[in-house]
């Protein structure tokens, strides 16, 4: 047609790369401060490479048994922050009294065996044995216990606090030092170990370096994986993921088309807090179990987290104070 442009047909053939004066237009395009980041973030990748393969050429054995060791306790993590990331990454719940779940669970567990097998499932020598059912039972059942008082505090104390992450925050913090001094008093301060199933293999044959490593921690690290393929599958693959990812974002909408979002979101919280106790159970038989295990309260605050939590303190008092004076002022206007 008159006035159009000519079609031309796609130029066949290998294609070239860009001339240097190419590239050098593209970097000059990119800001300054992004190649400084790109820079930096390069180096320090390169200087833990070569840290890394330092380390490994000087004694390899021990190279591969703390990295062994480092893979199965971030395993471990993974499995108690898998839970924690399910409720506060999408949910936006601020549950601070998530590793509070994680104790008391491995504490259930230690309970439960030491009943089933008559106290003989620790001698006094220190060495563990148990059944297998004498060890997947008290998981199975302190996982659920604490999933439910997970979804108990969910549904009591954090369900009309929704988006409203300081109350959520004061309210864990409370319930998690409660947790601690009951689980203190009635359990003792003593660490604890979970007996391991007698069936499975004390250590395996890895075939590195002639080495031999416990199979529990393998076994953990495998459970680990298998936790979060699951997860992935859940979240965005099935309907229940979907109408939580919905749910999070536009939870009017979601009502509105029929669905009973405040019950997905209790099913979500009690996924996350049996995924607490399942790792409680785990780092109780890995590990060990005690009231010190408590994730989110080991390690002491630094002196600007005591000062933000001094300060949300002093906000929540002057409300309280402000509240409860306008209630006085008012009763007395009446």
């Amino acid at each position: 047609m008159r006035g159009s442009p000519p079609v031309s047909a796609p130029a066949s053939g290998p294609q070239t790369l860009p001339s240097p004066g190419a590239w050098r237009a593209r970097l000059i395009e990119v800001p300054p401060r992004t190649l400084a980041s790109r820079a930096l973030v390069g180096a320090t990748l390169a200087f833990v490479v070569a840290w890394v393969a330092y380390k490994a050429s000087g004694d390899p054995k021990v190279f591969a048994i703390v990295s062994l060791n480092g893979l199965t306790l971030a395993g471990l993590y993974f499995v108690v922050s898998s839970g924690f990331t399910l409720i506060f990454g999408l949910m936006r719940f601020v549950n601070m009294a998530h590793g509070s779940l994680y104790m008391l669970a491995g504490f259930f567990a230690f309970e439960l065996q030491e009943r089933m097998t008559g106290g003989e499932a620790t001698s006094a020598f220190g060495t563990s044995e148990a059944t297998f059912a004498e060890w997947i039972v008290p998981l199975v059942i302190a996982a659920i216990v604490v999933g439910l008082m997970g979804l108990v505090m969910q549904q009591v104390f954090l369900r009309w606090t929704q988006g409203q992450e300081l109350r959520q925050a004061l309210i864990t913090i409370a319930i998690s030092i409660i947790i601690a001094d009951q689980a203190l008093a009635n359990f003792g301060g003593i660490a604890e170990d979970i007996a391991a199933p007698s069936n499975f293999p004390e250590s395996v044959e890895i075939h590195i370096y002639g080495l031999s490593y416990p199979f529990f921690r393998l076994f953990v690290l495998a459970v680990a994986v298998a936790i979060g393929l699951a997860l992935w599958l859940t979240i965005k693959r099935t309907r229940f993921g979907m109408i939580v990812r919905a749910g999070v974002d536009d939870r009017q909408m979601v009502s509105a088309i029929g669905i009973n979002i405040q019950l997905v979101f209790a099913g979500a919280f009690f996924l996350g807090s049996l995924l607490a106790g399942l790792g409680g159970v785990l780092g109780g038989t890995m590990i060990t179990v005690d009231t010190r295990r408590c994730l989110m309260l080991i390690y002491a605050p630094s002196r600007y987290e005591r000062q933000a939590l001094e300060a949300h303190a002093r906000v929540a008092a002057d409300r309280i104070a402000r509240f409860a004076g306008g209630e006085i002022i008012q009763s007395r206007v009446l």
